[in-house]
């Protein structure tokens, strides 16, 4: 079983991997890793501080 601070680390990984793409590609290129980036960032945000995923309700 995955924990929430697994997923938040991966979610952060990816996200790093995702900036780390942007100044090889053209516009186009950019702005599908962009929508990623947003669907990605607010999924991360929603984990970090929400108590109910980040494990501080107990």
């Amino acid at each position: 079983m995955m924990t929430t601070k697994t997923t938040i680390q991966i979610l952060k990984n990816e996200i790093d991997q995702l900036v780390a793409q942007l100044p090889d590609k053209t516009v186009e290129e950019k702005e599908g890793i962009m929508r990623q980036l947003d669907r990605t960032l607010n999924i991360y945000n929603q984990l970090r501080h929400d108590p109910y995923f980040n494990g501080t309700n107990n």
